[in-house]
């Protein structure tokens, strides 16, 4: 039995009618063909079978993938970013992305152990970027891989600052509409690694 995932891009446009909101999707590409697809499923299961130990805690899940994609990954600094930069694919089988690539290997990975998360839109310094919200025990932690990610190569340095902390402190230096996304107020996180 062969499954091949196909994602698709989609862009969709709203339009009030008569007191009627009618949504007209475009299907623009196939994000990954039937070899990407397979390459991203072998590379999630290979990563998973190496980091993740069944009797981890939910937050020892979520630090071993965060360790992960922070010390594989590579950040995308060229002028002209390849689209796969912003996904999985990216962060996870080429190991390099920017934010969009971060956010989704931590989704995609986290997901697979049964962690519930979100992707979260904003901006740093009025620059649009994206991380995740975590969910630990009921209640909702900010992880931002590409800003604990300080290295420009794949190794072993990886930081903190970013790991599961409240929306005060992100706010620091990330904005966001706080409306779209449930709040994330627990500290008890912040300072346990450094």
């Amino acid at each position: 039995f062969y499954l091949t995932v196909t994602l698709l891009y989609i862009e969709s446009d709203f339009i009030w009618n008569n007191g009627r909101i009618e949504v007209n999707n475009s299907y623009l590409f196939t994000l990954y063909d039937g070899k990407q697809s397979h390459e991203l499923i072998k590379k999630k299961n290979e990563v998973i079978k190496e980091i993740i130990d069944p009797n981890m805690t939910d937050y020892e899940k979520v630090l071993a993938i965060h360790d992960y994609v922070v010390k594989n990954t590579v950040y995308d600094y060229s002028n002209n970013v390849h689209w796969q930069s912003n996904w999985a694919y990216g962060a996870l089988v080429n190991q390099t992305a920017v934010c969009g690539g971060y956010t989704n290997a931590m989704y995609y990975l986290l997901n697979e152990v049964g962690i519930e998360n979100i992707d979260v839109t904003g901006s740093v310094r009025g620059i649009g970027h994206a991380w995740n919200k975590v969910k630990l025990d009921g209640v909702w932690y900010n992880l931002d891989a590409t800003w604990d990610d300080v290295s420009k190569v794949p190794d072993s340095s990886v930081r903190y600052d970013y790991f599961l902390i409240s929306d005060n402190k992100l706010a620091l230096d990330h904005t966001w509409d706080k409306r779209e996304y449930p709040e994330s107020y627990d500290t008890r996180y912040e300072n346990l690694i450094k």
